[in-house]
């Protein structure tokens, strides 16, 4: 691109050459849901290779100019709005102005500091053992200023209380201080039905795969050097001498109505399952000492529509308090991260699918949202509402 230079305080112009020159990429932005938002643009390659901070004058006349002459036929006076929408979205003029990262090594790290670092935690060894933490500890001390983790261990802190065990060994139970079962003889055991307060459904898998894992890994030499619990996954880490591996075990939690609710092992569905999926499940009964038992004996996909009280769709106007959490005025609640991929600000107008949920801090049944978008922008004034009763949601399947 040419453009004319005026030479100091003088009428005399001079030719002055900048170059543009332009890349194609794609740019993929995590979402919440775990699948990557792909992206088509451009960026100004010369930007890129370049030693500035920022473009310069001649470089911003530059894009100017050039967009100026692929558009001749908009008249910037008379056809105001039409040229400005074009130019936000040129994809020339907008073209990303990125630089070049620089990484170093933790261990290269140590004596030195920056005011903005960036820590990629992830790693192919167990995220939970002490030489990953003292690796963290030294990778995130490094900052004077700002601090940014990609992919953060995931750490959960639990508190015993009245009905729970903590395991005095390792082979008494697990290291995260779960409830430590009996071996139920190679079956699931019976999350549905009238249940001890104190266990949950996942908390009586959790334990009943536990002790499965055990019983067959006697005698092979194997341990389990530690568990991660993530939602419907539990991630097992196995050693046998020098030698490391992990295992990720998936399972379904199946809500049949409000009080009713369980989980099974993901083999016994046989499928791909995702969160609000309908589902059939043939259940039995049985008595024991605790009363009427029931558990699940096959689970499948089905097409028929569950009832209103378990899923149902819902048009609604949302509230949204400090903490980024939403509910509607039907007191469905909106999980933070739908709010933020979805725009929702209070007051506006939203609708989506919702499934029967347990909140653990009110102990009882409520709806929550799996599926939110924003209708239209704030009709309705919530007034100031507290946050604290909405933020221990349970995530059913």
């Amino acid at each position: 691109m040419q453009l004319l230079q005026k030479l100091g305080s003088s009428d005399i112009s001079e030719p002055l050459n900048v170059a543009l020159n332009f890349r194609d990429v794609m740019v993929a932005l995590p979402q919440p849901d775990g699948d990557d938002l792909i992206l088509k643009a451009k960026i100004l390659d010369d930007f890129l290779h370049g030693d500035d901070a920022s473009l310069d004058s001649a470089q911003q006349r530059a894009l100017y100019v050039d967009f100026l002459k692929r558009h001749r036929h908009i008249d910037r006076k008379k056809q105001r709005d039409e040229f400005q929408l074009a130019l936000r979205s040129d994809p020339y003029f907008n073209a990303l102005r990125l630089r070049f990262g620089y990484a170093v090594t933790c261990h290269k790290a140590q004596g030195g500091e920056w005011s903005h670092v960036i820590v990629s935690c992830a790693t192919r060894q167990n995220p939970r053992s002490s030489d990953y933490f003292r690796w963290l500890y030294t990778a995130m001390t490094r900052t004077s200023g700002k601090l940014y983790l990609i992919d953060p261990p995931e750490i959960r802190l639990q508190q015993a209380g009245i009905g729970w065990s903590t395991p005095a060994s390792a082979e008494a139970g697990s290291s995260s201080g779960e409830p430590k079962l009996p071996d139920s003889g190679g079956s699931p055991p019976e999350p549905i039905g009238s249940q001890s307060p104190a266990l949950s459904p996942q908390a009586m898998f959790r334990g009943w795969l536990q002790a499965e894992i055990r019983n067959r890994l006697d005698g092979t030499g194997v341990e389990i050097e530690d568990i991660a619990h993530h939602q419907y996954r539990e991630a097992y880490f196995f050693k046998r001498g020098a030698e490391a591996a992990r295992v990720d075990i998936g399972y379904i939690h199946v809500i049949v109505a409000r009080g009713i609710d369980g989980t099974c092992p993901i083999s016994l569905y046989g499928g791909q399952a995702k969160i609000g999926d309908a589902v059939a499940v043939r259940l039995a009964q049985h008595y024991s000492k605790k009363g009427v038992r029931t558990r699940i004996v096959e689970i499948r996909s089905t097409d028929v529509s569950p009832s209103a009280d378990v899923c149902r769709h819902f048009r609604d106007t949302t509230n949204v308090t400090e903490n980024g959490l939403g509910f509607t005025r039907g007191d469905i609640f909106i999980p933070p991260h739908m709010i933020t991929a979805a725009g929702i600000q209070a007051g506006d107008l939203v609708e989506g699918i919702a499934i029967v949920s347990f909140d653990k801090k009110r102990g009882k049944w409520g709806m929550k949202a799996i599926e939110a978008k924003r209708v239209s922008g704030s009709r309705f004034d919530f007034g100031n509402v507290a946050d604290e009763n909405y933020d221990d949601i349970a995530d059913p399947a």
